[in-house]
């Protein structure tokens, strides 16, 4: 009874930050923390405890906004915290005795997976309710309108071009933020979970971060279609592209990380390297390419071959 009391008190918890984001105006701030007391509860107790702080969560939303928020929330934040969670927890026993933890990169995959099976959902409504294929053009059209609201003292020139210069990648990018939400929210709520002993299983090291060598391939072969196809098929890989990137993102950070440990004011350099990225925003797709590289040059392997060698010497 007490842990089914403490998961839908996580739920309540978590509705709590996004009524607020939703109903105070400038509180969208409060809304991104929504997602960290479903991962708390799932981190400590289990996935199961996350699924039903989930399912208060989207009960509460359903009576404040109704049913259309109730099934965001649930699709947006309870399906990935519980499979994120699920996965996090698995583990098995080596050879040598030791337990093993389901890997990072496999961690992010999966993230990846709900990324892109949210960029088509969403693309399946807006298509839907805008009765047309067109989708390039229906989202530069709801982008016009939106920033005619935002930005009132511009002209109708500059926000048509600004419009047609977002359109092409607006889906990509809003998903690639919802995978950044959930994503920051869980290494938040094991970082917490962490410092206080509560946490289920040993916090991973992003240095060992290792992606399947599939996503590569489909990587290319997005790149590729985006290149050459046009219309639907086109718009919907460029999408795609950016939220396939994304792991190769977090394995760039990897190298980064690894990189700095062979200096001993690490942790100053990686608390620069992280506001630079937050201030300067073409620091990110440079990123991406690092990971990149390095899952086809092995850069992290050699990178920790040289800290091996100057330990011996």
């Amino acid at each position: 009874m007490n842990a089914y009391l403490i998961a839908i008190g996580a739920g309540m918890l978590a509705a709590v930050p996004l009524i607020a984001g939703l109903a105070v105006p400038g509180g969208f701030l409060l809304g991104l923390l929504a997602p960290l007391p479903l991962f708390l509860v799932g981190l400590h107790r289990g996935w199961m405890q996350a699924l039903l702080a989930g399912c208060a969560l989207a009960l509460i939303s359903a009576f404040a906004g109704g049913l259309g928020l109730a099934v965001a929330v649930a699709l947006m934040m309870l399906v990935p915290t519980g499979l994120l969670v699920r996965q996090a927890l698995l583990s098995r026993t080596a050879a040598d005795g030791t337990t093993e933890w389901y890997p990072p990169g496999l961690l992010v995959t999966w993230l990846t997976v709900c990324g892109v099976g949210w960029l088509l959902l969403g693309m399946a409504v807006f298509a839907w309710e805008t009765g047309g294929l067109n989708l390039e053009e229906q989202v530069r059209a709801a982008l016009l309108q939106s920033l005619s609201t935002v930005l009132a003292s511009a002209s109708n020139q500059q926000m048509e071009n600004l419009a047609a210069a977002m359109a092409p990648y607006a889906l990509g990018l809003s998903v690639v933020s919802w995978m950044t939400l959930i994503g920051l929210n869980g290494v938040l709520a094991q970082g917490l979970l962490t410092r206080f002993g509560r946490q289920a299983r040993p916090s991973p090291d992003i240095a060992d971060l290792d992606l399947p060598s599939w996503l590569s391939l489909a990587l290319a072969v997005l790149a590729g279609v985006a290149y050459l196809a046009s219309g639907p098929i086109g718009f919907a890989a460029r999408n795609l592209l950016l939220i396939v990137l994304v792991p190769f993102f977090f394995a760039g950070l990897a190298v980064i990380h690894l990189f700095c440990r062979r200096f001993a004011a690490r942790t100053i350099l990686l608390i620069v390297f992280y506001v630079a990225i937050a201030l300067i925003g073409w620091i990110a797709p440079l990123v991406a390419c690092l990971g990149l590289i390095d899952q086809w040059a092995g850069l992290r392997r050699r990178l920790a071959g040289r800290g091996n060698s100057q330990e011996e010497e």
